[in-house]
C-alpha cells in the first residue's frame, strides 16, 4: 500500500506433510495516510486537503462536499472524505458568496458540480473543472468577477443559464464540440463584452425561444473567434442549441 493506492497480498496455506498449496486467498490492505509537511505530501506531492469542509454521505460509498467552516483562500477538495467515501459531487450553492476564496482544486473523482456552486465568489481567480463532468449547471460561476481563465472539459454537453455571467476578467473561452445547448445569459457581460468565444464546432447552432421555436440562424464565421458581444447581448435572452 501507498498513500495513493491500496495494497494487496496473497495469504497461502500449505500442507504440513507434502508442502503443497492448499488454499490461496487474495487480501487487500488500505491506503496509507499521506505524510504532509508544509501542506504537501512528501511522498506523492499531493496538496493537503482543506480543513473544515463539510461532507454529506450519499449512502453508497460516495459523498458530496460544501464549504462548511473552511476559511482557506486556496481550497483543496480531496478525492476522499475523512470517512473514506469518494467525493463525487459539489453541493449546489456550496461556496455561494465565499469572497475569501482565491483558488479551488477539484479532484477528478467529482462528476457533478451543483447549480450556483461558486456563485458570487468575487475573488476566485482560478479553478479546474474535472474531466468527468457533463453539465456546467446554471449560475455555477455567475458573479466570479476575478476568474481569469477556465477550460471546459470535452465531455460537457450543456452550459446552464447564467453559468458564466459577469465573469468580467476572463478574456476568452472555448466551447468544446461536445456542447449542444447553451442556456440564457450564459455569457452575459463575459469579459466585459470584450473577449472572444471560440466554437470547436460552429455549424448547426440555432436560437430558440421559451416555446421552443427556432428564432434565427447564427453564423460563426467558419469557426474563427467570435466577439462575445454577439453571443451575449444581441441574442442573450434565448437558448442556444446545436442541431
Amino acid at each position: 500500500a501507498t498513500c495513493t493506492a491500496e495494497g494487496s497480498y496473497d495469504e497461502v496455506v500449505y500442507c504440513m506433510d507434502c508442502e503443497d498449496e492448499v488454499l490461496r486467498t487474495y487480501r487487500k490492505t488500505a491506503r496509507l495516510d499521506h505524510q504532509f509537511e508544509n501542506k504537501k505530501c512528501i511522498v506523492c506531492g499531493e496538496d493537503q486537503p482543506s480543513e473544515g469542509l463539510s461532507y454529506m454521505s450519499n449512502g453508497d460509498g460516495t459523498c458530496f462536499v460544501a464549504v462548511g467552516t473552511c476559511l482557506d483562500e486556496n481550497v483543496v477538495i480531496p478525492a476522499y472524505s475523512p470517512k473514506g467515501e469518494v467525493v463525487t459531487q459539489i453541493k449546489a450553492y456550496a461556496f455561494l458568496g465565499y469572497t475569501t476564496i482565491k483558488s479551488v482544486q477539484i479532484p477528478e473523482t467529482v462528476t457533478v458540480i451543483g447549480a450556483g456552486a461558486f456563485r458570487d465568489c468575487a475573488n476566485l481567480e482560478s479553478i479546474n473543472l474535472p474531466s468527468k463532468i457533463t453539465i456546467i449547471n446554471s449560475y455555477t460561476f455567475s458573479g466570479c468577477q476575478s476568474l481569469k481563465e477556465i477550460t471546459i472539459p470535452s465531455g460537457v454537453y450543456k452550459i446552464g443559464v447564467e453559468a458564466f455571467a459577469d465573469c468580467i476578467s476572463c478574456e476568452g473561452i472555448v466551447i468544446p464540440a461536445s456542447v449542444t445547448t447553451i442556456g440564457k445569459f450564459a455569457f452575459k457581460n463575459f469579459s466585459r463584452c470584450e473577449g472572444t468565444v471560440v466554437f470547436e464546432v460552429h455549424d448547426g447552432w440555432r436560437l430558440y425561444d421559451d416555446s421552443g421555436n427556432w428564432v434565427d440562424v447564427v453564423d460563426f464565421k467558419n469557426g474563427l473567434a467570435t466577439p462575445v458581444l454577439y453571443l451575449t447581448f444581441l441574442r442573450c435572452d434565448y437558448t442556444w442549441k446545436r442541431v
